[in-house]
């Protein structure tokens, strides 16, 4: 069986900036974790779909 080009990119975001709130629109906390709180580190990046979030990015805010 033959391998599936996709002609649409698609890419994982690690980018983050520690102790930076998380942004709404790529971000999600941890679900252990208080959405209140910074975030400390990436649990699961995002990822996208031709520059639109297809999964959030899920943060550890500790």
């Amino acid at each position: 069986m033959g391998r599936l080009v996709s002609l649409v990119p698609a890419s994982w975001d690690f980018a983050f900036t520690p102790g930076a709130p998380l942004d709404g629109t790529w971000q999600e906390p941890w679900p252990s974790c208080p959405a209140e709180r910074p975030g400390r580190f990436v649990v699961a990046p995002a990822y996208l779909v031709a520059e639109q979030v297809y999964a959030k990015q899920r943060v550890h805010t500790g």
